[in-house]
């Protein structure tokens, strides 16, 4: 049988066995069998070549910048080229490009539709219309712990000058991440040396908001590597317009520092590797004259990979993080109150991994499984009190396959079982199928996500200084999403060119609802589906050596139906249009290399919706929209020691938002920045 009739027959017995499993009843009585019938016959797959074994593999792309990229986002390590997953890769160019204060203003100027915006003492984050608890962030491949359904994560805890990439899978990541998925995964991949001495300082100060100073040392001894890291940064508080000229807006200020240590062991053969990691974080704010909080996060993982032969291995890990927030008052005497606590979130994930990579043989399904347990324990003030704990957990059975066909056909089909201690058994699918030309790729995928209610959501209780009152509900239902997702890209030697358009249905949405007269929000599942619909372009061009320019676009629609008819709003005040980029280029001397930057974002205006509970309707608020831009200037001296500085200017036409509200810049205005690396 002619090998492209036998992979068109394989890849519509795929599909044939996707569609079948697609009833939700099926899923809740079979959903186990299903998952080992996929395994068997990835198995079976992986067994029975597609071309004939002397067959040569010719790779028709002939991108430099991508074909070598390698993703650890799908939990399997794998190019770039090769996944039918869209996958956003951050390169350590473009993160250098932009010289981000901080890793939330990093992710703004990197990646299209992110954008964020103050709310008390917190800065919320949305990613393409969705708030941040849609969206699943790792470092290293595991989850970040964050306070619930507070819409933000607290990404202080990372250094920017520690990152090396960021991978962001695109679209719903259910069925490979399970709950907090339903947008997709950020996964922040930190620097690794491989060095057997090695040292880094680094520091950033700017004149009008943060100064960071950070450390890290690397030691080799024998087949143990330990690395050292540490680090403080300061921010100063500063005044926004606020409603009115006589109330200005305080940004208040903070200071942090962070430790952290990691080990490693590898084995004589490298089949064994051994990992363990242990960080500690804690920032201090002032959130007024009278209130202190203090914000706290212990982190420790151990990992252990074994490969017994060559293309399978099994990962087991376990990965325990807490986040806590407490606060003291200042009492008239101006001496320090005690210490209150006030929210202490814990989790603890464990996790084994089988992994099938047949590098021998190009055309060999890749697939993994796994199985996963993850506890959360929560003590809040907000919910209860500090003394009641409230708990869930979720037990997990997963399964992912990617199949290259041949040279133009590729597949990703995922599989995930999650069992809730609350809400019971739920399946999620995933499928991805990409075809490759020479230069071109287009990828369709389809996949279903849902969303658990929080711990917060469902319990709270939270009388905020009697103005308003939140309230959670223990009958909320989990949220599903249905996303349909087409990405096509075109890629030569010195340009990649990447869209993607979207449409997410996202059903029982939970969101806070006003009831009696506005006095009281409660957490409620939306009666109509709130529909997404997105699309991105990302451009990168190098049109000649050491020249880089990488320009993003986003738009966000976001429709639902009110009285009966469909209209279009930005619930979260999202704005719908969103543009960020990066110009870089350098020349090299010898030793010596001077390089230049500038990079910027802008965003749209917006028209918001707000709910008023008397007419049980909407009214609706005009914001403008505004630019950022930034530049900035860095000499390099690669000797016995290597050695950076960068001089430049933040906010450089020194734009100042007319009044603070979701969305508005939160920028101080214009600044200047220095940023000094030492290298070792």
């Amino acid at each position: 049988m002619a090998p492209s009739l036998l992979n068109s027959k394989r890849l519509l017995s795929a599909l044939s066995l996707f569609s079948l499993l697609r009833p939700k009843l099926y899923y809740m009585k079979r959903s186990l069998y299903t998952l080992l019938s996929l395994l068997t016959l990835a198995g079976t797959l992986s067994a029975t070549p597609l071309l004939p074994q002397d067959s040569t593999l010719v790779d028709s792309t002939k991108v430099k910048c991508l074909s070598e990229v390698v993703v650890t986002g799908t939990r399997t390590r794998c190019p770039m080229k090769n996944i039918s997953i869209p996958i956003r890769v951050v390169s350590p160019k473009e993160i250098e490009a932009v010289q981000a204060r901080s890793v939330e203003d990093l992710l703004q100027m990197v990646i299209p539709g992110v954008q964020t915006s103050t709310h008390g003492t917190q800065n919320r984050m949305s990613i393409r219309g969705l708030s941040a608890d849609y969206y699943l962030f790792l470092v290293d491949g595991e989850r970040m712990t964050n306070e619930g359904s507070a819409s933000s994560v607290d990404l202080e805890r990372i250094d920017p000058s520690s990152i090396e990439r960021i991978e962001m899978l695109q679209g719903s990541s259910s069925a490979l991440y399970g709950s907090n998925a339903i947008g997709g995964v950020i996964n922040i991949i930190t620097k690794r040396s491989h060095k057997k001495l090695g040292a880094n300082l680094s520091s950033h100060y700017d004149t009008e908001s943060i100064q960071r100073y950070n450390g890290r040392l690397v030691m080799r001894l024998g087949r143990v590597t330990s690395t050292t890291m540490g680090g403080y940064a300061k921010q100063h508080d500063y005044e926004l317009p606020g409603v009115s000229a006589d109330r200005p807006r305080t940004m208040p200020g903070f200071y942090t520092f962070h430790i952290g240590e990691k080990l490693r062991y590898l084995s004589p053969d490298k089949r064994l590797s051994v990992t363990a990691t242990g960080r500690f974080h804690s920032r201090m704010q002032d959130f007024d004259d009278k209130e202190k909080n203090r914000y706290q996060s212990p982190t420790g993982n151990l990992q252990v990979l074994y490969k017994p032969t060559d293309g399978h291995s099994i990962e087991t890990s376990y990965h325990i993080e807490g986040y806590k927030r407490d606060k003291y008052f200042f009492l008239a005497t101006e001496e320090e109150g005690p210490w209150e606590p006030q929210f202490n979130y814990l989790t603890q994930t464990a996790r084994m991994q089988y992994n099938y990579d047949p590098t021998e043989d190009p055309y060999k399904p890749t697939f993994n499984a796994g199985v996963e347990i993850l506890h959360e324990n929560l003590r809040s003030v907000q919910v209860t009190n500090m003394n009641d704990v409230h708990r869930a957990s979720t037990k997990t059975l997963y399964g992912q396959m990617l199949w290259r066909m041949d040279n133009n056909w590729s597949t990703t089909v995922g599989l995930r079982q999650d069992m809730h201690s609350t809400y019971g058994t739920h399946l999620t699918p995933r499928l991805s199928i990409m075809w490759r030309n020479r230069n071109y790729a287009l990828r369709i995928s389809y996949s279903e996500g849902f969303r658990s209610p929080s711990l917060k959501e469902l319990f709270m209780d939270w009388d905020h200084r009697g103005m308003f009152r939140i309230k959670g509900s223990d009958d909320l239902k989990p949220e599903i999403s249905h996303l349909v997702m087409i990405a096509p890209e075109y890629n030569n030697s010195f340009m990649n060119l990447s869209l993607s358009a979207s449409y997410n249905r996202i059903n029982n949405r939970i969101y806070l609802r006003p009831e009696q007269e506005g006095s009281v929000l409660q957490y409620r599942n939306g009666e109509k589906p709130l529909d997404l619909w997105s699309g991105t372009a990302m451009l990168r061009v190098t049109p000649f050596a050491n020249f880089d320019i990488n320009v993003n676009y986003a738009f966000v629609l976001e429709q639902m139906k009110v009285q009966g008819k469909t209209q279009s709003f930005h619930i979260r005040n999202t704005r719908p249009h969103h543009i960020n980029g990066s110009v870089q280029y350098g020349h090299r001397w010898g030793s010596y290399t001077l390089s230049g930057q500038v990079s910027g974002r802008y965003l749209s205006g917006v028209t918001s919706a707000v709910y008023d509970n008397a007419s049980d309707d909407y009214s609706y608020e005009s914001y403008p929209g505004y630019a950022l831009f930034r530049a900035s200037v860095t000499q390099r001296w690669q000797t016995l020691l290597d050695l950076s500085l960068t001089l430049g200017c933040d906010n450089l036409f020194n734009y100042m938002t007319p009044i603070v509200e979701q969305g508005a810049s939160l920028s101080p205005g214009r600044s200047y920045f220095v940023s000094l690396s030492l290298n070792y």
